[in-house]
């Protein structure tokens, strides 16, 4: 799906919901069309450390593209719609974007097989308070600032995260939360 089908599929009102089920039914169209993409979390955590570190995204962006590219939605948007939640939303160390965008991936993996908003509310929430839960036990907690041990918004905090962070800590949290994700795209692919 290119930036002009996106947005006329509902960008306006995507906050509302409606735009995520039209993207979402053009993603399973999509992928019915194309044949399963591999959702494995070997594929999943691959795909999103490529991105990350070869593609030079951050952690948030490598996420949804490579949640999204498991559910075969692609738009032009993805992954820059997470550019200013890196850092713990906007480098201020707060939820570390892999868990708000792999959110998302998970949001509109329900969106597009159900059509009914309280079912599908009612699903996502479960299922991303289930990650969220599982990511902090796993992780000791949720915020970037602690997860990476840097402060962002300072120059020093942005050296060490180009000069070994990205590749040392980041990295694995990546791998991490991508196996999750996939896991939880298998949880949601049994629901009914």
């Amino acid at each position: 799906m290119n930036r002009r089908d996106f947005c006329r599929a509902g960008l306006g009102s995507l906050a509302a919901g409606t735009g995520i089920v039209a993207l979402g039914r053009a993603a399973l169209a999509a992928d019915a069309g194309r044949g399963k993409t591999d959702s494995s979390p070997d594929a999943l955590a691959g795909e999103a450390v490529r991105v990350f570190l070869l593609g030079k995204k951050t952690c948030g962006e490598a996420i949804l593209a490579a949640g999204c590219k498991a559910l075969g939605i692609e738009s032009e948007l993805i992954p820059d719609i997470a550019l200013g939640l890196s850092g713990g939303i906007g480098l201020q160390g707060d939820v570390c974007s892999v868990v708000i965008c792999a959110s998302m991936v998970i949001s509109l993996a329900i969106a597009g097989r159900h059509s009914d908003y309280v079912k599908k509310r009612t699903l996502a929430w479960g299922h991303v308070g289930k990650f969220y839960k599982d990511f902090a036990s796993k992780h000791g907690c949720v915020e970037c600032r602690r997860l990476s041990g840097l402060d962002l918004t300072t120059p020093e905090g942005m050296a060490a995260l180009k000069d070994h962070v990205k590749k040392d800590t980041c990295r694995k949290i990546v791998d991490s939360g991508a196996r999750m994700l996939a896991s939880a795209l298998r949880e949601i692919g049994k629901a009914g």
